[in-house]
């Protein structure tokens, strides 16, 4: 979108975005019709923490949530740009976004058999989800956390940067505490 574009380029100062725009707040939390946000501070704070904007000078953004990860740009930014969206930048997202899910449903898998314990229902079945929720646990780290995904310098920092958001080292660092407690 040219316009929006141009509009959040505007807004910028040194790739920094420094005023509140609504479109692109709801543009990054799926807020459907207005932005579902009444502290202009906090929405400020959300949209700098959310905005990927090594492109800003360009015109080029990217948003990332707990959702969603999406491009704003106009129709002349650099084709590679788009075409990192389509693939590597995308394929970063699913990593993100799946790396979150597999550790809260570990964290559930965990809360679970704990509840077992605490009520005593104890069984020689407690034993084999304990060693196969550990297993799991062990093949989700070798085959999907990663300390770099990608070689690339801009990929890694989106990467960081949305790990950050999600929180996942901490989550990581609870549910494995968790799993060798269990």
């Amino acid at each position: 979108d040219n316009a929006k574009s141009k509009e959040l380029q505007d807004r910028c100062c040194d790739g920094y975005v420094y005023e509140t725009s609504d479109d692109w707040y709801r543009f990054i939390f799926v807020d459907g019709n207005y932005a579902n946000i009444g502290n202009d501070a906090m929405k400020y704070d959300l949209i700098r923490r959310h905005t990927y904007t090594r492109w800003a000078k360009s015109g080029s953004f990217f948003g990332m949530s707990r959702y969603s990860f999406v491009l704003l740009c106009s129709t002349n930014a650099p084709s590679y740009l788009k075409q990192h969206m389509k693939s590597l930048y995308y394929q970063i997202a699913l990593i993100v976004l799946f790396q979150r899910a597999m550790l809260l449903k570990f964290a559930e898998d965990i809360d679970e058999l704990t509840q077992c314990f605490e009520v005593g229902k104890l069984s020689t079945n407690i034993k084999k989800k304990t060693d196969g929720l550990h297993g799991e646990f062990i093949k989700f780290i070798n085959k999907y956390w990663f300390v770099e995904v990608t070689p690339q310098e801009q990929g890694i920092e989106i990467y960081n940067q949305w790990m950050e958001l999600l929180n996942l080292e901490k989550l990581y660092d609870e549910v494995q505490k968790e799993v060798s407690e269990l």
